[in-house]
């Protein structure tokens, strides 16, 4: 069962860790968007 909940929390942390990294490229992009998008109609 510790082995189990281990591989739970290793895992867990590598999928974190791995989303992150491949989102933050597209929230910056989308960010920088966004705020364009939000300046030009005000």
């Amino acid at each position: 069962m510790a082995v189990f909940i281990e591989f739970a929390i290793i895992f867990g942390l590598l999928g974190l860790v791995y989303w992150a990294i491949s989102r933050k490229p597209d929230r910056s992009d989308e960010d920088k968007r966004s705020t364009g998008d939000k300046r030009n109609p005000d």
